[in-house]
């Protein structure tokens, strides 16, 4: 219906607005910094991305084959988000055996609790400390350029500040050249 679209338009409008508001919020001093290392750091997760989703594939299939009985792992969807709640450490094991055992099925799951420790072994152990192995990295290299960076930043907004200034407005301001030098004015007295 059509409350149903507003409600879920007015949500990304919220969320995207907010976001927006995270990436004006990069100029400030303080803060600044840290949003720049969390902009950096979802850069870079987004570079291992391909390896988390296919990783994330492979155990979704593996799950819903070898626990065919449980709800959460009858839909593919549902089952790739449960899959990424488990990488995230969700485990949920004491559950999943309570199931498998009210339904009968706890005799022969030997192959999902062999997935269930490929799991704990592989990603939460091994993905997600590669993950932050290489968010520090990054996180050490914007600290290190955080004053050049800054200095881009401030760049980048009075060149687009420029633009948008009408051109009466732009000419008045307009210097052609500026001259700096290294001993004080030119024009200056000696003694």
């Amino acid at each position: 219906s059509l409350t149903y679209f507003r409600c879920q338009a007015g949500a990304v409008a919220v969320f995207l607005s907010h976001i927006n508001v995270l990436i004006y919020f990069q100029r400030a001093k303080h803060i600044g910094l840290y949003i720049i290392m969390f902009h950096k750091v979802i850069k870079t997760i987004m570079k291992v991305i391909t390896i988390v989703f296919l990783i994330t594939v492979a155990f979704t299939l593996a799950f819903t084959l070898t626990f065919p009985s449980q709800l959460e792992f009858h839909m593919f969807h549902i089952a790739f988000v449960r899959t990424m709640m488990m990488m995230v450490g969700d485990i949920n094991f004491a559950e999943t055996v309570r199931e498998l055992h009210d339904s009968g099925n706890l005799s022969d799951i030997s192959l999902g609790f062999g997935f269930y420790i490929i799991l704990i072994i592989l990603v939460n152990l091994g993905l997600i400390n590669l993950m932050i192995g290489l968010a520090v990295g990054d996180i050490d290299k914007v600290q290190r350029n955080a004053h050049i960076t800054g200095i881009l930043m401030d760049i980048s907004m009075i060149a687009d500040y420029n633009k948008t200034l009408p051109l009466c407005i732009r000419r008045r301001l307009y210097k052609p050249s500026v001259a700096v030098f290294a001993n004080g004015p030119k024009n200056k007295l000696s003694k």
